[in-house]
């Protein structure tokens, strides 16, 4: 029987992803940031670089506190690699740096014993899952089925006309 099975909200938490904060940054300043993260600023005025040393170590902090607690309930607490979000990557229409692997349920659906890696629409989220893989691949051993949604291109052209004073799905 597969490692993973969800098929409701309310049965006891066997096992969980809890992620990661290390190297965490500011998404790489573009459109997509701009409509999913920051539409009340203009691209310049989106901040850049890695996230304060002391955000990241209380996060680090409240995350392991928060691991030890689900650990005591006799929860399996698993977290994702430590990944170097300084590495730039690129499309034939536009280069980022990554974010954070933060956010697990962003990323990854899971229904049944169905991993499902789902897009998202942050061009610095776009190879997220990447440090997840050593865990997908895990899982996917004990007989989770992984799939990966298909990956828009995320052009600029997707961003275009969107009324930045109103709410914006991301």
């Amino acid at each position: 029987m597969s490692g993973v099975w969800s098929c409701n909200e309310w049965d006891q938490l066997e096992e969980v992803i809890v992620g990661n904060p290390l190297n965490a940054r500011f998404p790489t300043p573009d459109r997509s940031t701009q409509v999913a993260e920051f539409p009340d600023r203009s691209l310049a005025e989106i901040p850049r670089g890695p996230f304060p040393q002391q955000v990241i170590e209380e996060t680090e902090e409240d995350l392991n506190g928060f691991a030890k607690i689900l650990e005591g309930f006799g929860v399996t607490v698993k977290r994702p690699q430590t990944w170097r979000h300084e590495a730039k990557f690129s499309t034939m229409s536009w280069e980022a740096q990554g974010y954070y692997n933060y956010c697990p349920r962003d990323i990854l659906l899971v229904i049944g014993d169905h991993i499902i890696e789902t897009p998202n629409v942050i061009r610095s989220r776009a190879q997220e899952t990447f440090s997840y893989r050593t865990l997908l691949m895990d899982y996917m051993k004990s007989g989770a089925k992984w799939y990966s949604a298909p990956k828009p291109m995320l052009l600029d052209s997707l961003f275009e006309g969107v009324d930045l004073s109103k709410p914006t799905p991301a």
